[in-house]
């Protein structure tokens, strides 16, 4: 069986991405070997893009030591993908060549996975919108010939 291409950008840029830390009240308490934890030290990513498809992923960072310096991460690897077009393993490629130097383990590779889910998101969104709307003619190609949409669906 052939696997299914990924799908491509369907149009979308990557515009911008936001990082916000938050420490999230657990109802129980987590013991480790190292310490007590009482609040998940949440990470949540926004990809916005061009097309205003917006994808999200989070990562639990351990602590919020951990969350900054993820951020600064994922900070440092937006500077390099904005305004480019939002396709995953393209610009996994490009992160993973970018931040070889520095080493693609731990942090890094949290940043670079919270991004990379946050733009496949970005791409389920806008893929779920087409279909909705309907006034794309393609969201999407595939290894399957290409159909176009010639009437929209409206209510009335």
């Amino acid at each position: 069986m052939v696997p299914p291409a990924a799908p491509n950008s369907a149009g979308l840029t990557i515009r911008s991405i936001t990082t916000r830390a938050v420490r999230v009240p657990l109802k129980f308490n987590l013991g480790t070997s190292a310490a007590v934890v009482t609040a998940a030290p949440l990470l949540l990513v926004d990809v916005l893009t061009e097309l205003g498809a917006t994808g999200r992923s989070y990562l639990f960072c351990y602590s919020t030591s951990g969350a900054r310096a993820i951020a600064g991460h994922i900070t440092e690897a937006a500077g390099l993908i904005e305004g480019k077009a939002a396709t995953p393993l393209s610009l996994a490629q490009l992160l993973s060549r970018r931040f070889a130097l520095l080493g693609v383990t731990g942090p890094v590779r949290m940043a670079l996975s919270a991004i990379d889910i946050a733009i496949w998101d970005a791409l389920a969104v806008s893929l779920a919108a087409c279909r909705q709307n309907s006034m794309i003619s393609i969201c999407y190609q595939s290894r399957r010939p290409q159909v176009r949409q010639v009437a929209s669906r409206q209510r009335h």
